[in-house]
């Protein structure tokens, strides 16, 4: 199943949301026949790397055909079940960095980060909480929610003190003094 899914990436089968689609759906549903296995947690962290290195590298690339993409990965992300949520939240992460530097839209950033912010404290993944709420903090900010960008804000400090973090603690500071 690695083989299909990563020849899926790498070669040029499949384009956009249908290849999130197959890889979505090839780590939810079980594998036909009595003698094979469902997908394993193992396999479903490689596949999310997988994606998180292709959202990464599109997000770096920052083309507009990339906006299509990255609302995708969000909507199948979002029908996924609770397997590798620290993947799940960083890439939620990335597409909301994607949103917000280079598609210049604040608001899908927020989606995708409420996203990764929810996921992350579902798991109890505190410094990807931490990490989600600053950044979201950033981006209420942005589109004038400053209420949100005041609790988000908040919210980051107290779990980047909570965590002993001191880099996070001074970056949220820079964040609420930029």
């Amino acid at each position: 199943i690695i083989r299909v899914l990563i020849g899926l990436f790498s070669g040029n089968y499949l384009k956009g949301a249908r290849r999130i689609s197959v890889l979505i759906q090839a780590m939810t549903d079980p594998l036909p026949g009595p003698s094979l296995q469902v997908v394993t947690e193992s396999d479903d962290a490689r596949a999310l790397r997988t994606l998180y290195a292709e959202v990464v590298e599109k997000a770096a690339r920052g083309g507009s055909q990339d906006h299509d993409f990255m609302s995708d990965v969000v909507r199948q992300l979002l029908s996924y079940r609770d397997n590798e949520p620290a993947l799940q939240a960083e890439i939620m992460l990335e597409v909301a960095k994607y949103f917000y530097y280079r598609a210049q839209d604040a608001h899908r950033g927020i989606e995708a980060a409420m996203q990764a912010a929810s996921i992350a404290r579902r798991a109890g993944l505190k410094p990807l909480v931490r990490k989600a709420d600053s950044f979201l903090g950033v981006l209420s900010m942005v589109v004038r929610n400053f209420r949100g960008a005041i609790d988000h804000s908040i919210t980051a400090l107290e779990l980047a003190v909570e965590l002993d973090d001191r880099l996070a603690q001074s970056a949220v500071a820079n964040n609420i003094g930029g």
